[in-house]
């Protein structure tokens, strides 16, 4: 089982001082405990656009098929605006093979040309006020359920 993680070093109301985020493998240890192995190969920093994640395997939507999950990040608590990164089901524990959605002209299909490996890069897909998310499917579409506070939300 893979864990996606974050560090808080402070609740500040809406605004969390953070230290870091990352990918934990848990395993099973005994008749009811589970063992949790920290990743070395992927963290992002503090001030990163990639603290808290909701994740997508996209079965059954117009992009499955294609290899990757699909990853909506927020920066550290909720104020801030959500980006989209994606990453091969075959090398999720390995930051070296994560892209991330550095925009298009909204027609364009989500070819290579639209990713980036820089994180840094990442656009805004959700501006603002957003926290805490989570993506459902119902039926034959797929949902983001977040916290969001009152700047929150103008999709961009």
């Amino acid at each position: 089982m893979i864990v996606w993680y974050f560090s808080v070093r402070q609740f500040l109301g809406d605004n969390w001082d953070c230290n870091n985020a990352s990918v934990a493998v848990a395993s099973v240890a005994g008749s009811s405990a589970w063992e949790f192995h920290l990743n070395p190969h992927i963290s992002w920093s503090s001030g990163s656009f990639f603290q808290m994640f909701a994740v997508v395997h996209c079965e059954g939507c117009p992009l499955a098929g294609d290899g990757y999950l699909y990853i909506l990040g927020t920066p550290c608590g909720r104020e801030g605006n959500a980006y989209l990164a994606r990453v091969s089901t075959s090398h999720v524990l390995n930051q070296h093979y994560w892209q991330y959605y550095r925009g298009g002209n909204g027609v364009e299909p989500m070819t290579s040309q639209v990713w980036s490996s820089d994180s840094t890069s990442a656009t805004v897909v959700l501006q603002g006020g957003v926290g805490e998310l989570s993506v459902r499917q119902f039926r034959e579409q797929y949902h983001v359920v977040l916290y969001a506070t009152s700047t929150c939300c103008r999709h961009v």
